[in-house]
């Protein structure tokens, strides 16, 4: 199982500031995509439509629902999500042979995610990161990724 907090302890330093720790961290998807491919790839044409449909409607709606509220800023695409003592952070990443984080696209002080919601799915675990001014943002991975270090670093408990 890839370890995001300790690839990111070792290869990307230069995101920190000075005191600052990596704590907990996970790649991450849009809410939708993981149940897209398993929905292509169980029911072809059909489940590959149907689960268009599904994934741009959530998009639409939190697009709509967020604006103007910090859920609303975060980017909606496959990224590392990170908790710091200090902050909480998006990275892009990449690489042919080392993952490695690559671009820092969204940073938030840590004191502005109030608290999270882990659930654990049969293939997919979700969490869901509640915000100051109420607003929520939801993504989603595969189990075999740590996203459940990320809502313990986070304080929050898993919901089954």
């Amino acid at each position: 199982m890839f370890d995001w907090t300790e690839n990111l302890k070792k290869r990307s330093t230069e995101h920190l500031n000075p005191g600052e720790e990596y704590q907990a961290a996970s790649s991450v998807e849009a809410p939708g995509i993981l149940g897209r491919g398993f929905a292509v790839g169980m029911g072809g044409a059909i489940g590959r439509g149907a689960a268009a449909v599904a994934h741009n409607k959530a998009i639409d709606e939190r697009e709509i629902t967020l604006a103007d509220s910090i859920a609303g800023t975060l980017p909606v695409q496959k990224a590392v999500i990170v908790v710091t003592n200090q902050r909480f952070l998006m990275f892009t990443y990449g690489g042919m042979i080392t993952l490695k984080a690559k671009e820092l696209i969204f940073e938030l002080p840590r004191d502005q995610v109030s608290h999270s919601t882990f659930k654990k799915g049969k293939l997919v675990d979700k969490i869901e990161l509640h915000f100051v001014d109420g607003s929520a943002a939801n993504f989603e991975i595969g189990r075999a990724a740590k996203l459940s270090v990320v809502a313990e670093a986070l304080g929050s408990a898993p919901v089954e």
